[in-house]
């Protein structure tokens, strides 16, 4: 498939879009030098899903080929479906012809997952991670109640702050280039790896309109930041950042209140929190799980 509208309306049904099926973050990829190719998975003529694949010439012939966070899945296609689109992909991508593919499926059921994977002779290579998701369909009201208890009691006094100025809007390119900057210090101080700098640019030069950006500022000083990718009906929260004085303030709380008010307003119906990890980041998990949404655990990468 070649042609993004095309690849926009078949997936513009799905609720829970990943970043990693859409067609800016293949095209940023492709800008790296990798290879994005998007399929519609078929049984019988009869479409059951579609899958974004992203491949990495390794030496001569041998390529790696990845699909991330997919296949995304059609509303009615069963097991079986499942089981034969995927033998038919695996048989596109033979190892014989010197490609090795691997599928990170989203979500699911590990033991239902495992079993589909076997049944093609695949085997598990990679556990999974797990993320966060907020339906923002809700109304503003709703939302706030859905909001753990000391979460939203936080929010509510940085929402009392007079000093505290809060702005979201579309990034631009000054805007990416000091929060990559942020970021980048940040994930070295953290020792955590995040979506490189350059695929950001890329992914905002492929779909500018897409890139959130939110700042908070105490006397024109910016003591928070987050930037928000968006996809289809689905968003991602892909950097947040604060300063002493920010945390002091609550101000990446206040900022994430506007950003989904925003992001709701704009007709995104789910929010992507983006991996938790309750052992290293303990203290970026609680944020995210108090924001009320639905943990789901990846059941890993398979070969």
């Amino acid at each position: 498939m070649t042609d993004p509208k095309v690849w926009h309306q078949v997936l513009a049904g799905v609720d829970r879009l990943p970043l990693q099926q859409s067609w800016s973050y293949g095209a940023a990829l492709a800008g790296q030098g990798l290879g994005a190719r998007r399929v519609i998975l078929s049984v019988e003529e009869r479409p059951v899903g579609a899958a974004q694949i992203i491949i990495r010439k390794i030496v001569g012939p041998i390529r790696l080929v990845s699909v991330i966070r997919g296949p995304v899945w059609f509303d009615g296609a069963t097991g079986e479906d499942q089981t034969r689109a995927l033998k038919a992909l695996r048989h596109d991508y033979r190892r014989r012809s010197g490609d090795f593919l691997f599928v990170t499926p989203e979500g699911g059921s590990l033991a239902e997952t495992n079993r589909l994977f076997r049944s093609m002779g695949a085997r598990s290579v990679l556990t999974g991670s797990s993320t966060v998701w907020v339906d923002l369909r809700p109304c503003p009201e709703n939302l706030m109640a859905n909001l753990d208890g000391k979460w939203r009691n936080r929010l509510r006094k940085a929402q009392q702050q007079p000093s505290l100025r809060v702005a979201v809007r579309r990034a631009r390119e000054r805007d990416l280039l000091w929060i990559t900057d942020l970021e980048e210090r940040q994930a070295a101080a953290r020792r955590y790896r995040g979506l490189p700098a350059r695929v950001i640019h890329a992914y905002w030069e492929e779909a500018p309109e897409d890139v959130m950006f939110g700042v908070a500022r105490q006397g024109g000083n910016a003591i928070a930041a987050a930037l928000f990718l968006r996809h289809g009906q689905s968003a991602t929260y892909q950097i947040g950042w604060a300063d002493i004085q920010g945390r002091r303030m609550d101000a990446q709380r206040r900022l994430m209140w506007e950003a989904i008010l925003a992001l709701r307003a704009q007709g995104v119906r789910t929010l992507d929190l983006g991996g938790i990890d309750t052992v290293n980041a303990p203290g970026v998990a609680r944020f995210k799980l108090g924001l009320g949404g639905e943990v789901v655990r990846g059941p890993g990468t398979y070969f």
